[in-house]
């Protein structure tokens, strides 16, 4: 059972979605695996027992079926690890939404819920495509027997590089909320992005990605 909970915990720190670091004179990175080609770094947030996650990999794809998977807000929990339920709660723009994902949790943790907005911007000078995320946790009312996650701030970042690959970042920071200890949400910090950047290397394969005509052209930031 406590198995069970730590790597549920790991969900929330993906909070199903993705958002920008915050620290003013933020820690230095420190690599803590390396593994199948997908490297995850970590740092300790001042003034919290929180930390902080980075995901870093290649991935043999075009930006144009990487934007088409994170648009496909409901098949968020085919790849991002423990996500059960995800959906556009407001659609601003093709490339500003609100999304609302969900969490089963094993007992003796309530599930949680995470209110994300959602922005994706192009750099006009490298291409470069970044989804930023923040948690809105006022956004609607949270359900009864549900705990409303009420600090999440990361992003996803698609670098294209030469012979097909882009460079993928995945970056986060979240704290579920509710009485759970530090220590325990830390337990899920490497394997929760190497699950989910493993996952979205398969399921971006998949036709209706290699196939989608979605456009990477975007505001600027």
């Amino acid at each position: 059972m406590k198995h069970r909970i730590i790597i549920w915990i790991a969900v929330l720190m993906a909070g199903c979605s993705v958002a920008q670091e915050v620290q003013p004179e933020p820690q230095p990175w420190k690599l803590a695996q390396d593994k199948n080609g997908i490297q995850i770094y970590t740092r300790p947030i001042e003034g919290n027992d929180l930390i902080e996650f980075k995901g870093i990999t290649l991935i043999e794809t075009s930006i144009t079926s990487l934007l088409a998977l994170i648009r496909d807000v409901e098949a968020t929990p085919q790849w991002v690890a423990n996500c059960t339920t995800s959906k556009v709660l407001e659609r601003i723009n093709d490339h500003e939404t609100v999304t609302l994902s969900f969490s089963d949790a094993p007992w003796p943790v309530m599930d949680r819920e995470a209110v994300v907005h959602n922005v994706i911007t192009i750099d006009p000078n490298t291409s470069v495509v970044t989804v930023r995320q923040t948690g809105k946790p006022d956004y609607i009312e949270a359900k009864e027997k549900v705990i409303r996650v009420q600090r999440l701030e990361g992003f996803w970042q698609f670098t294209p590089k030469q012979e097909g690959q882009v460079e993928v970042v995945y970056q986060l920071l979240s704290d579920p909320s509710g009485d759970l200890p530090a220590w325990l949400v830390n337990s899920s910090i490497i394997s929760q992005p190497y699950e989910t950047l493993r996952d979205m290397k398969k399921i971006v394969q998949q036709d209706k990605y290699q196939h989608a005509d979605t456009s990477p052209t975007t505001p600027h930031p």
